[in-house]
């Protein structure tokens, strides 16, 4: 563990925290962890939804609290990771789902959307903005929380955390407990128009 920390800093990667830090609470919904680099099988790794399947294709996640005092209805939300080639340029691996009818959190509940079900991936050599949007009648979304996940700095089976100063953390993993189904969405236009 001491190592682990001592070559993040010596690289200049993010602070790794052996404490999970909370999202300050906002007696909302926000996106409280996101595991993007996820050990296969050769190495070791833990298949975290229990599906059979090892890796990226099927493990990562974003995990959703409703940090409120009351449930919270997310039906129709769009959940969006938007891959950036550069400052301006998104690239071709964003993607995103709907959450379908009846998806209610209740209050102070965490739910993990994993990649097996909304094909939602993370790359370790993007950045990508993760959004959490509750969809208007017209298309008019409105931005219920975001995470930037910088390019290549994540560590195996260690997930960010937001670092309760606006900023990130790495942290070690929150096993999931509950998983949420989200429809895969093709509508990346959409997403689009909502991150400009």
């Amino acid at each position: 563990m001491v190592f682990i920390a001592t070559l993040l800093v010596a690289v200049n990667f993010l602070p790794f925290t052996s404490v999970q830090a909370e999202p300050e609470s906002t007696g909302g919904v926000v996106i409280s962890e996101v595991l993007d680099s996820v050990s296969t099988e050769e190495y070791n790794g833990t298949d975290w939804n229990g599906d059979g399947s090892y890796g990226p294709e099927s493990d990562q996640f974003i995990e959703l609290w409703n940090s409120g005092d009351s449930p919270i209805n997310i039906s129709n939300w769009w959940l969006m990771a938007i891959e950036w080639r550069n400052e301006s340029e998104v690239g071709s691996d964003s993607r995103g789902c709907t959450f379908p009818e009846g998806s209610i959190l209740q209050a102070d509940e965490r739910v993990a959307v994993f990649s097996a079900d909304s094909e939602i991936r993370i790359g370790y050599f993007s950045k990508h903005s993760i959004i959490l949007s509750a969809q208007g009648t017209d298309l008019a979304d409105v931005h219920v929380d975001r995470m930037e996940i910088p390019a290549m700095s994540s560590v195996f089976d260690t997930s960010f955390v937001p670092d309760g100063d606006g900023g990130l953390a790495l942290a070690p993993l929150d096993i999931p407990v509950f998983c949420k189904p989200c429809a895969p969405d093709e509508r990346k236009d959409s997403y689009l128009e909502l991150i400009h």
